[in-house]
């Protein structure tokens, strides 16, 4: 199977934006506005896929419901991007669907709580995905770290657990040689 690489962005391209994992909280809608409005400045449209508006205990509606919005954004002509507006657990329900997992850095864990033995990172991992065999590489800078590095989807990778080491084998776009 070959991967097939997206264009490259171009001005006037249209970004779908989806929540397919936690819903977009009150408390996020602040900066969530101010990453539109950037996206916007830099000569993209948005369209906001319907997940955006969904709230279902701690997710963005069912996975049924993500799942949905994802393949929508995909079928969509016009959306020549995705970007997720947050990521987090509620999206665990790809777990038997990957071929790896990459966990960035801690950078907190919340401990007002005496008497209460937490259990390590490492122990949540492995007690969660332990049974699924696959690579899993833990404290890289991505993800909520302040590097907050972008990793694409679907592009071959060489990635040594032992050597603590990932890097991409090939670009993630191709070059637009027709402006539409």
């Amino acid at each position: 199977m070959q991967l097939l690489k997206p264009l490259a962005l171009s001005l006037g391209d249209t970004i779908g934006v989806i929540a397919p994992s936690f819903p977009l909280l009150p408390a996020w809608r602040p900066d969530y506005e101010r990453g539109k409005e950037m996206l916007r400045t830099l000569g993209f449209a948005i369209k906001e896929g319907r997940t955006m508006g969904l709230t279902r205990y701690w997710a963005a509606g069912t996975p049924q419901d993500q799942a949905d919005d994802i393949n929508a954004m995909f079928a969509d002509p016009e959306v020549r991007a995705i970007i997720a507006h947050a990521g987090g657990f509620p999206g665990m329900s790809v777990l038997d669907r990957i071929a790896g997992m990459l966990i960035g850095k801690l950078t907190w864990i919340n401990d007002n709580s005496e008497g209460i033995e937490y259990p390590t990172v490492r122990q949540v991992v492995l007690d969660v995905v332990g049974d699924y065999g696959f690579p899993i590489m833990a404290n890289v800078d991505f993800g909520h770290h302040i590097a907050n590095l972008p990793l694409p989807i679907g592009v071959e990778a060489m990635f040594d657990a032992e050597a603590a080491s990932l890097a991409l084998a090939e670009a993630p776009v191709k070059r637009a040689t027709i402006r539409r």
